[in-house]
């Protein structure tokens, strides 16, 4: 399409924008299904990562068990806001949710309903939970480069 054909990759990762002494950073839809964007993001100090999204069926997992885990494994804030109902043939699978740097989902819509997600973003809890936790300071990315098999 004429639209598609406008689409270009971005070049760079994240930098976290600051609002009220908390620092978010903006993935969008299919970024937050690749490990290294959520890590990235965090690497560049982000309290929140902030994922506005349109996932559809059969995709109800992303939101469901990916969320809570990327927020885990770097130790920051999710905030997933999915599209929900119909277009044309697409059914979205809604389920925006926030997930807190433990896993645990702080506020989440269920199925296809519409609403308001919301919950307390504490920039300690982050900072502790990277402390505690240190995935980030323990990353040998020496051992592993992104490449394809041949």
């Amino acid at each position: 399409s004429a639209l598609a054909s406008e689409l270009v990759a971005g070049a760079d990762l994240h930098t976290p924008v600051t609002y009220r002494g908390v620092r978010l950073c903006l993935l969008i839809c299919y970024d937050v299904e690749f490990p290294e964007t959520v890590r990235a993001a965090a690497l560049a100090g982000a309290h929140v990562v902030v994922v506005p999204t349109a996932q559809m069926e059969p995709f109800a997992f992303v939101a469901e068990a990916l969320i809570p885990v990327r927020a885990w494994e770097n130790q920051v804030y999710v905030a997933y806001v999915n599209r929900s109902g119909e277009e044309g043939d697409l059914r979205y699978v809604g389920r925006s949710s926030i997930a807190a740097p433990t896993g645990v989902v702080l506020d989440a819509l269920p199925g296809t309903s519409s609403g308001l997600v919301v919950a307390t973003v504490d920039t300690e809890v982050v900072e502790q939970g990277q402390r505690d936790n240190p995935y980030l300071a323990d990353l040998r990315p020496e051992l592993y480069q992104a490449r394809r098999p041949s």
